[in-house]
């Protein structure tokens, strides 16, 4: 349906839409696999992340609530997808490390996700989808910019 208001193209409303859209069915095709949003979430930053990471970091990498992050960490200690380990630098301190189930439990998840994927993005070229992740970085990165000064304003 063409608007015909004279407001400005509502850019991110469209975003929040298409990114809600597109979870829901992640998270569909994910049902079977039993693990939620956030729990995947925590175990992909820690695979980017590398092993060694602790919860500010995943937290901040995902910008979600350390609340969310260290429940979805309790949760993958629980089910063996990762381990905490005491910090070298800091006995206080622990770091986490993803396990061989983790690994494998990423493995089937990249699967899944990936045929999702392929499902969603059946009608793009690969030269479009080069071109949208050169306008979300461009986005995210301003975004960023606008956010780290202190009047955004300016």
């Amino acid at each position: 349906m063409k608007s015909t208001s004279p407001r400005p193209y509502p850019l991110g409303i469209y975003l929040d839409i298409t990114n809600r859209q597109w979870q829901l069915a992640m998270e569909k095709s994910l049902s079977p696999i039993q693990i939620n949003k956030p729990q995947w979430l925590v175990l992909s930053a820690m695979d980017e992340l590398g092993n060694g990471c602790n919860l500010t970091q995943i937290a901040d990498f995902l910008a979600m609530e350390i609340s969310t992050c260290s429940r979805a960490i309790s949760w993958l200690n629980h089910k063996k997808y990762i381990e905490r380990i005491e910090d070298k630098n800091d006995k206080r301190a622990k770091v986490l490390h993803i396990t061989n189930q983790g690994k494998e439990m990423l493995y089937q998840l990249d699967e899944a996700a990936q045929e999702v994927r392929k499902k969603m993005l059946v009608n793009i070229t690969q030269e479009q989808y080069a071109l949208f992740q050169q306008v979300l970085d461009a986005i995210k990165t301003q975004a960023t910019e606008i956010l780290s000064q202190n009047d955004p304003l300016d």
